[in-house]
Parts: C-alpha cells; structure tokens; sequence
C-alpha cells in the first residue's frame, strides 16, 4: 500500500541524497530523473488519481450506524438511507457533531424531509405546499418546491430559538414566511417599522435603526407598540454593557455617573474613574451625593499616588571634596584631592644618516 510505496522512495533516494550533500551528484539532474519518466512520481501520481473513486473518499461510516451514509457535499454534511429502492438525503445541521450522531437523529432528520408537506398544509394565498425542513444552518420553514420555485429559490425562513421544528404550526410557518414584515408607520417620522429574523436572532428596524427583540418577547407577539417601546429605549452597544441606573452629571466634568454590574461586583464609573461599591451599599439605593464623594475620595488617592518624591540634590563632580574633623574644635577643613601625576612624554630621535665610505 502507501507505506510500501514510501519506503520504496526512501530506501532509492537514501544514497543519492548522501552523494548530494557530499557534491558527488548534480540534484537538478536527480530530481529531473526521479519525477520524469514512465516510473516517476508525476506518472505514478496520475495513475493513482484515476484509481480515486469520488464517492468513497467524501463517504463517512460512524460506527454503529452502518446503515445509514454520511457524506461530505458542496454545501456541508449530509446522510443518506436506502427506501424503496431509492436514496433518500438530508442535510446535518452545523451544530450537529459527528460524535453526538445517532441513528435517532439522522432517521428524524431524512423524516422531516420526506414528510415535511403533509405536516402542515398549503398557503392559502398561493396554494403552495409549506415545509418544515432542516439544513446546514438549522431548521427552517420553505414555501413551495426547489423544482417549480423561480431560479431553484424557494422563500424560506429560519425557525426561532426555543420553537421545536415538530410542533410548528400552519399559522406560525405562514407568520415566518411573512417576515420582514411591516408594523406600521412611526408617529415621528412617518418612516415604516418593520420586524423580521436574521443571523442574531429577531429584530425591530427602522430608517436603519435596529433594536433586539428580547428573548422574553414573542416574535409572533410583537406589534407596532412593542416596536415602539423598544425603538425608544436606548441602543445596546456591542461589546459594552449597559448601566445599571443612571445618577446625573458630575458637576465640574458634566461626564455621566453610571452604576455598572462588573466581574467583581458592582461600581461606578465617571469618565475614565471607576469606583467599586463596598457589600453595604446597594446599587440601586445610591444617589448622586454619595456616588461624588466616593468618586473625590479615588481621585485624592489617585493624586497620593501619582505625587512625585523630591529629588536629592547631586554632587558637583568639578572639585571631589573631602571633609576632615578636629577633635577639639570640630571643624571640617576641604582638602583638595590630589592631582594625577604627569604622564612622561618619550620622544624618540631619528638616526642620523651616515654617508656610506666608498
């Protein structure tokens, strides 16, 4: 097999490799021998590669579950079962991990699929069929057939979290389909509301304005006045948290004092100061006087802390001083330091030229 091909090319390149690193042998020669040629690896490779059986090598068999195939497809995972003399497929869920596969959930999968239009019925307004199917992404609801719909797109729309795929009813589907779907006008400015479902979940828009429906919300539920309580309160930022209460402004910066929930309980924060709150203040009982003591009271240790110490003056390294005392009066004298010693300079003296004596 493979291995045996391998050790083959390890033990025919072992001693040539060794004549290379010594400079006995040309490598681009080499190389050129062992890749052309109707025993090279190029040939080799393109003999194997015809051997490929497509099928098999994107084909998975779990263990335990050898009746059913699972495959690897241009649009993610898939499992198949043989009925009827026919193959029967649906598509694994992202979420679905190979190692929490059973035959259980991969039966229910190609069920859902096979029944999924005599589950709830037709669309009163086109008469076409609704599905409740589940794909790469998830379970969702589909409006007609890939095969009739225009350019193979059905109208489909995501399932919510929390809404099982078996008791979706006819009047929810028909509620999914309908998504985005218009609220009504804001009394504002005039501009349509509109709420649907997408990739975090369900949301309220308006002129480009988006607001999270709340998980404790209904999707189906919602209407124009819950639209607008949500719209009016104010945007969560992603990534930041929002306060716990609001206290004013501080009066000399005019920053907002916040009361947030943090890691290590809660505090407040005025600017770029942040104060942690003791275990026998509530977050909610604390008004804005306490709030700016306790926020002068961080900034003074803040300016303890940054206050520099004084400097000690340094030596004059001009004239190095020394200091002796008398017993009797006291007194110290400077003593200058000694001066280095001269350096001798040698000269030397070039030799006279002698003229030569014939």
């Amino acid at each position: 097999g493979a291995q045996g091909v391998n050790r083959t090319w390890i033990d025919s390149t072992f001693g040539p490799c060794r004549q290379i690193a010594n400079g006995e042998l040309d490598w681009v020669k080499y190389l050129g021998s062992i890749y052309s040629g109707k025993e090279g690896l190029k040939a080799q490779v393109d003999i194997q590669e015809k051997k490929i059986d497509g099928e098999e090598s994107r084909s998975i068999q779990l263990s335990g579950l050898e009746k059913l195939s699972f495959r690897i497809g241009r649009y993610g995972a898939y499992v198949c079962r043989e009925e009827g003399g026919k193959e029967i497929c649906a598509s694994l869920p992202d979420s679905q991990f190979p190692g929490d596969m059973t035959s259980e959930i991969a039966n229910k999968l190609i069920d859902q699929k096979v029944s999924g239009a005599d589950a709830l019925g037709q669309d009163p307004k086109t008469g076409l069929p609704i599905y409740v199917l589940s794909g790469r992404y998830g379970p969702y609801v589909q409006l007609g057939e890939v095969d009739t719909a225009p350019e193979g797109k059905p109208k489909r729309m995501a399932i919510p979290a929390g809404l099982e795929p078996s008791s979706v009813t006819l009047p929810q589907a028909l509620a999914l389909l309908e998504l985005p779907k218009s609220l009504g006008n804001h009394p504002e400015t005039g501009k349509d509301i509109k709420k649907g479902l997408g990739r975090f979940g369900p949301y309220i828009v308006h002129d480009g304005d988006f607001r999270s429906i709340p998980k404790t919300d209904n999707i189906f539920d919602v209407g124009l006045p819950r639209a607008l309580e949500l719209l009016a309160q104010p945007k969560k930022m992603r990534g930041r948290s929002t306060p716990l209460k609001e206290l004013g402004k501080h009066p000399q910066s005019e920053e907002e004092i916040q009361v947030f929930t943090g890691k290590y309980g809660p505090y407040i924060r005025v600017g770029k100061i942040n104060v942690s709150l003791s275990d026998d203040i509530k977050p909610e009982d604390l008004t804005l006087e306490q709030a700016l003591k306790l926020i002068e009271e961080k900034a003074e240790v803040k300016a303890k802390a940054k206050k520099p110490k004084s400097a000690k003056p340094k030596a004059s390294k001009a004239t190095k001083v020394a200091k002796t005392a008398t017993p009797d009066s006291g007194a110290q004298a400077p003593i200058k330091a000694p001066a280095p010693p001269a350096k001798k300079v040698i000269v030397k003296k070039a030799p006279l030229n002698t003229p030569k004596q014939s």
